[in-house]
């Protein structure tokens, strides 16, 4: 079976067939619906081809396509050592196969303007995704396991989603801690009793950032702000500098999901009661885009990607994808620049605004701002007063 949708479980390579395992080969992986060569080094005398063929078949949708010089060439191609693919070692392998491949797939999905999150994901019936957000060791693959026995299994590891809030399914096998094992075991869902996907055409329905709670709670899900949000998301998140306007990006996914949310997860047993509400709309709060295009003083935001304007401040993403919260004053400062306004006039208008600064001038005030600014490469440059 070759389908984008399928897992590959024949491995129709020369070197599998006669017996000669070269130093090296590449293996194609269809991830997200997306194409990618990843470079593999083997060595002969430690390399078990049975073994490596058993790990290869369990994993959605990989295969390897023969010994290839020219892409072995290729070191902008992501590779894998095996070093000693045999029983001892093999879920070492099956562990380092499975990050490797993924992190070659987001590498080719960076150039396609999508949001990828770190992230699992779960679908209803309509195949409306709920993305759930989170970092390694906060209990993501338990939390889609549990889900998964109702809802269809979209991803325990890696979610990308378009401009037009498609989702592309990734239902790698998942990476499950097991007692007495070293490595994750890379388990496939359907043997985990998860429901299958039926169709992979998704969209997004909800993004929720999770939480644990207290052990033997029940948990809950609730709303969560715009900037709290970005915050995590964006922590989460791969080449999101890649992005066209990533934050206005993010907000507009908002918009479409009816608000953020955040699931505090509780006992395993009580996961799958909480599913439901991952869906169930929420207040969307009002953003504005303050990225302008006409930048009349180009050394402001010469470093910066994009900038929202929220209910907690306006949010600025550098170009290191790093988001900063700018308070009311330095925002003022930030836009006035952008509007090519001096800084005299922007500190006759703060002092308007927000009164005589204690202690000091506002000359001195509005100076420390823009330093501050300058040190957070929000601003490259400026003129003096």
């Amino acid at each position: 079976m070759t389908s984008e949708s399928g897992a590959d479980t024949t491995i129709r390579t020369a070197f599998f067939d006669n017996g000669a395992i070269p130093d090296g080969f590449s293996l194609r992986a269809v991830v997200m619906g997306i194409s990618t060569l990843v470079r593999v080094v083997a060595h002969p005398e430690h390399f078990d081809a049975r073994l490596f063929r058993e790990m290869t078949s369990i994993w959605s949708p990989a295969s390897v396509v023969g010994d290839q010089s020219s892409v072995m060439g290729n070191e902008s191609l992501p590779l894998i050592t095996m070093g000693k693919c045999n029983d001892v070692n093999a879920e070492a392998v099956a562990s380092e196969f499975s990050t490797v491949v993924t992190r070659a797939s987001l590498n080719v999905l960076k150039k396609a303007n999508q949001l990828l999150l770190h992230a699992g994901g779960i679908a209803d019936d309509h195949g409306n995704v709920a993305v759930i957000v989170g970092p390694s060791g906060r209990g993501k693959t338990t939390t889609i396991r549990e889900m998964a026995r109702e809802y269809s299994y979209v991803s325990d590891e890696t979610i990308a989603i378009d401009a037009e809030g498609r989702v592309l399914p990734y239902p790698k096998p998942l990476s499950v801690i097991v007692p007495e094992h070293k490595h994750k075991q890379q388990i496939p869902s359907a043997q985990l009793g998860m429901k299958q996907l039926e169709s992979d055409q998704l969209r997004i329905g909800s993004i929720v950032i999770l939480e644990r709670g207290k052990s033997g709670s029940k948990g809950d899900v609730e709303p969560v702000s715009l900037a709290e949000a970005l915050n995590q998301i964006s922590s989460q998140s791969s080449y999101l500098t890649f992005v066209t306007h990533p934050l206005e990006f993010i907000a507009r996914l908002m918009n479409e999901t009816g608000g953020f949310k955040r699931l505090t997860a509780g006992s395993v047993d009580l996961l799958a009661s909480l599913a439901p509400k991952l869906w169930e709309p929420s207040h969307a709060e009002q953003w504005e885009h303050v990225m302008p295009s006409d930048r009349r003083n180009s050394f402001v935001g010469s470093e910066v990607v994009d900038a929202l304007s929220t209910i907690d401040g306006v949010l600025v993403m550098t170009s290191e994808g790093k988001l900063h919260t700018l308070s009311a004053i330095a925002s003022d400062i930030w836009r006035g620049l952008f509007r090519g306004a001096s800084l005299e006039n922007i500190g006759q208008e703060i002092e308007s605004k927000f009164g005589t600064p204690l202690n000091t001038s506002i000359h001195n005030a509005v100076s420390e701002y823009v330093e501050e600014l300058k040190a957070l490469r929000i601003i490259s440059d400026v003129a003096e007063f």
